[in-house]
């Protein structure tokens, strides 16, 4: 399963870059930063631990599966419908929260300065 993870997450990040690319590459599109070049072997680093992070995730995701925690269900109901809203603002908050708490002065030049300095390059 953990092969199948890192796998299936490295062909998704592949079709997110290539689609990327073949969007930028539409006429109509104009760029609001520079072409950033080839990609720096740090950037690389962060590509690869991106993918084993959400692989993960997926491991993790089979596991509640494989407990029943999480239910797979074809039949579309009202309690599918509140709990995928449920997890979607769920996820958003805790994203939020994540995403305040890496700016707090403490925590920002270890856990989001790094996002920042390719985000303004």
């Amino acid at each position: 399963m953990i092969a199948f993870a890192v796998l299936e997450n490295l062909i998704l990040f592949l079709l997110a870059v290539g689609l990327g690319n073949a969007v930028l590459r539409l006429p109509t599109v104009v760029r609001l930063l520079p072409d950033p070049g080839r990609i720096s072997p740090l950037q690389a680093w962060l590509a690869g631990g991106a993918i084993l992070m959400n692989a993960v995730v997926t491991v993790a995701g089979w596991g509640l599966w494989k407990a029943g925690v999480i239910r797979l269900d074809s039949v579309v109901s009202a309690r599918v419908a509140v709990d995928f809203i449920a997890l979607l603002l769920l996820m958003d908050l805790l994203m939020y929260a994540g995403h305040a708490l890496a700016h707090r002065p403490a925590l920002f030049p270890l856990a989001h300065a790094l996002h920042h300095r390719f985000v303004d390059a």
